[in-house]
């Protein structure tokens, strides 16, 4: 291939599709993410989920479950599973946000307050992610 040849391919490269791309390809590790700081009772600012469980036989049964991991009375928004299992990703034009589609999302979000998003730390695990896919996706593209 030639100079002009790879300029070419440069030029009809769509940068913002494959960024999205990118981060659908893996949405499935970025939610997994956002769930395991939940059942360690951290919210997406890296803080601790609040309000506690305010009910001390709650927070025992809780406690009693092998699911369970977040510290003594701190939520861990998980029962069922069904919360979790509906999470999914909206992807913008330079950004993405986690949501879940349970009936229980929106009273959810208002009690304990900024559940969707990733910390500080996961953020630059999903960064490295994604930008892994991208390089190799452009890379894919150019080859062809």
């Amino acid at each position: 291939m030639t100079i002009r040849e790879f300029h070419n391919k440069i030029k009809t490269l769509d940068i913002q599709y494959l960024k999205e791309q990118s981060v659908w390809l893996n949405r499935d590790e970025i939610i997994r993410l956002n769930q395991s700081q939940l059942h360690l009772g951290e919210n997406a600012s890296g803080g601790q989920l609040s309000p506690l469980y305010r009910s001390k036989i709650y927070a025992e049964f809780k406690a009693s479950l092998s699911t369970y991991e977040a510290p003594n009375y701190v939520p861990d928004l998980y029962l069922t599973g069904n919360f979790y299992k509906s999470f999914n990703i909206d992807i913008g034009r330079n950004e993405y946000d986690i949501f879940s589609n349970d009936n229980k999302a929106d009273d959810l979000m208002l009690k304990y307050k900024d559940i969707f998003g990733l910390t500080d730390k996961n953020k630059e695990i999903a960064m490295q992610l994604v930008t892994k896919t991208f390089v190799n996706l452009i890379s894919d593209k150019l080859k062809n």
